[in-house]
This record gives C-alpha cells, structure tokens and sequence, in this order.
C-alpha cells in the first residue's frame, strides 16, 4: 500500500463509524419522517392485551373490537413542543443539501427507512411517501418537506393520526460550524396520543441521534472513493461501510483492480446480503417462500434429534437459513445436536444404554421427581419398558415416556411416594 493510500485510509478511520444505538429506549424518533409517531405507539400498543383495558366479559363481548384501546396516560407533563440544539464541524450547505435530498434517507438511515417516492416535486418542495420500519412493524406515511435554502427545512405529516405534527430544522453557521435546531410541533390523535407524555429527553436523543446519522453521511463527500464504497453498503447491506472492509476495498478500487461493479456483486453474493434481505420480511411471508423439501428436511432434523416435530418457529428460523444457503443441512444438523434441548432429549432417550444404565436413570427419575428411589419391582418394570421402545418410531416414544414422567409423578399423588407402597398401578407395558 503506498503512503498516500495509507494517509487517506488513516484520516477515513476517523471519520467512518458505526453509529449504534447506545440507549434503547422506547421512542425511535426518526426526526425528518416522523416516524416514532406511528411506529412508537404500535410497539406501545403491542405489549398490551384487551384484558389490560377492559373485563373478561366486555373483552369476550362478540360487539366488542379486540383492537379498540382506551386513551392511555404515562403520566407527567404534557409533551407539545421539543426542541433541541447541536453544533457539528461540518459546512452549513453541504449538510443542508444531505438533509434536503429526501430521494436519498434510505441511504442515510438504512436500517429504518426501506423506500422513499416523490409522489410531487417544486422548487423548494416535495411531498414524499416514506416506506418505513422499526421492529419489525413496516408503516408508509405521506410528508411534505418545505426547503428555504441553507437556512430552514420544514417537514409536516399529511396523513393518519399525526397529521399536521411539523418538524422544523434552522441551519446557522456559527464560526466555521453548523448550529442545527430542531423544533418538533405535535398534533397527535387517536392511539397516538401518549406520544404526548412520553419522556422529553427520549426524544431529544434519538434527534440527536439522527442528526449525527446526517452529518456522518455528509462526511463521505471529503473523499469520493469513500462515498462509493459507503453508499454500495448502505444500498446493499443498510448498514455504513466499517473500517476494515474499507481497508479491504479502498486501495483497490484506487490502483483500479477493481471496479464499482466488482465491489457490488461481491456484497450481492454475500452472507450477510442474504441475511439482509431477510429481515424484512415477516414470519408468514418467510414461510411462505420454503419450499416443501426445506420443510421436511428441518422437520426430519427435528424427529431425528429432538424427537419432535419442527414447530413453524424452528421452520421459519432454520427453513430461511437452509432455503437461502447462509448454512448447510450438515451444519444446522451439528447446531440442533448441540443445542441444550437436544443435549437433554439424549439424556431421557438414550436407547443404547445398558441395564444398569436403564437402572441408573430410572432411579435418578424417581428421586428428581417424588423424593424417593424406585422399589425393585419399579426399577423391574421401568427397566423393560425402556427396552421396549428400541422399536417404538421417535414421536411414540416421547409420548409413551412423556406418559412414564406422568405415571411416576400420580404415585405421588395417590400416596404412593414411600418405598413400601407397592401395589399402585403402572403405566401399560409398550
């Protein structure tokens, strides 16, 4: 690496970060968009069931709506206006125009901003949708950004029930900085009005937060390389390029070994480019693209060492992986082996075991669970029903052990949890 490449990658390093999120904190607000207003109250909104509200007889009521929510208040004061200030080394226009490009925040906050449509464009106007989610939760909403170059931008909420709510960025030059104010008027309705007594300094933060997603951007354009390697990442991956891949990349692209189009479709083909994809789509729509051999081959895994079917969790979860190769069937097999529920189906299943193998695990059984050791005509019996089920299929034999832990567990309950009250009934010989 010669020592002009070595510079730049030293002054970048600086420069390039991963902005994460230090605090986690119930309100998300993504400043320009608005868009905690909707998604905040519906992750609010999820965590509460109609039996949180209202009684069990009004809830089981064929007239009552499942969804309908009583205003809820947090309590303190009411929030209407926030407003806060910060000052960044950065040139007042080129920040501007960053945070003017509104065809450009999906680049910007990758991870929370899936799509933005002009749906109409003037001079120094633009009313947008914005596709957007935070977790998990997909929300379009209608904005109108109102640009006065370099000095103001003005977002407002058009539809649903933060309509007319405005977020109001001033931009001042103070010394070579950038001072940015931000001044947040809500207007809120409906299931949105607790937004109004969520604490202040939540918001103040993830504003912040924001603010500095926008500055860190504009920083790309100090060097044009840079910024093309960062934007295929953001594009592609919804995340900024991280140092070492911009170690790895930049003095290439630079010497010209490569091209745009190399550094692109290494990221398409990429892990982490497929696990992308994937986090957008919901639980439903991941199963509905497994095909029938990616279910049964997870189900098989599942009978075969968890002894059980695979439930639609484990389908979605090692289905998506195996359907789109980020791992092999062999190495799902070896991670469900070692899981702690196959670890302990081992235990309670092994079928190989000797008789004084079957007679050690009866008795441990019995002490683990009424207090006691089997009397011989127990351990007898046990004994010869694990040997039994060498020839019961795998569901079976859960079943019929699941009905031995149970046959065990009612001696207690009928009194038979001492050594000497033998005769009490026990399961049917398989």
């Amino acid at each position: 690496m010669n020592k002009s490449i070595s510079k730049e990658l030293k002054d970048e390093k600086s420069k390039i970060t991963i902005l994460r999120k230090k605090d986690k904190i119930l309100v998300s607000f993504y400043a320009f968009l608005g868009i905690s207003l909707i998604l905040s109250l519906s992750y609010i909104d999820s965590t509460f069931g109609c039996n949180d509200f209202y009684t069990l007889k009004e809830c089981e009521d064929p007239e009552h709506d499942p969804d309908e929510r009583p205003f809820i208040q947090f309590g303190g004061t009411k929030l209407n206006e926030i407003k806060t200030e910060s000052t960044f080394d950065v040139d007042k226009e080129i920040i501007f125009d960053v945070m003017a490009n509104v065809e450009n925040y999906h680049k910007i906050l990758p991870k929370n901003v899936l799509s933005v449509k002009i749906i109409e464009e003037e001079t120094n106007l633009i009313i947008a949708e914005h596709v957007l989610i935070e977790r998990g939760i997909k929300v379009t909403i209608l904005a109108k950004h109102t640009l006065t170059p370099y000095n103001e931008h003005i977002i407002e909420i058009l539809d649903g029930d933060a309509k007319g709510t405005k977020i109001i960025q001033t931009f001042i030059e103070d010394e070579g900085l950038t001072k940015i104010s931000t001044d947040v008027e809500l207007k809120l309705k409906g299931i949105l009005k607790p937004v109004y007594y969520l604490p202040k300094n939540n918001f103040a933060h993830a504003i912040g937060s924001v603010n500095t997603n926008f500055v860190e951007y504009t920083k790309m354009f100090d060097s044009p390389n840079v910024k093309i390697i960062d934007d295929v990442y953001r594009d592609l991956l919804l995340r900024p390029v991280d140092h070492k891949s911009l170690e790895y990349w930049l003095p290439q692209l630079q010497s010209g070994l490569i091209n745009l189009d190399d550094i692109r479709n290494s990221l398409l083909n990429s892990k982490e480019k497929k696990i992308a994809d994937l986090n957008y789509l919901s639980k439903d729509e991941k199963l509905m693209k497994l095909s029938d051999n990616t279910k049964t081959i997870i189900d098989n895994l599942y009978r075969d060492l968890l002894l059980r079917n695979a439930d639609e969790d484990a389908l979605v979860y090692w289905g998506t992986i195996l359907e789109y190769e980020i791992s092999t069937e062999e190495e799902i097999r070896e991670e469900i082996y070692n899981s702690p529920e196959a670890i302990d189906t081992r235990k309670l299943f092994d079928l190989d075991l000797d008789t004084f193998g079957y007679e050690k695990m009866i008795i441990g059984t019995f002490i683990d669970l009424i207090d006691r050791e089997p009397t011989q005509e127990e351990l007898e019996y046990y004994t010869e029903f694990y040997k039994n089920l060498e020839s019961v299929d795998a569901l079976e034999k859960r079943k019929l052990v699941n009905e031995y832990y149970d046959e065990i567990l009612a001696k207690a309950d009928r009194g038979c949890n001492e050594a000497s009250d033998i005769p009490c009934e026990t399961i049917t010989n398989p």
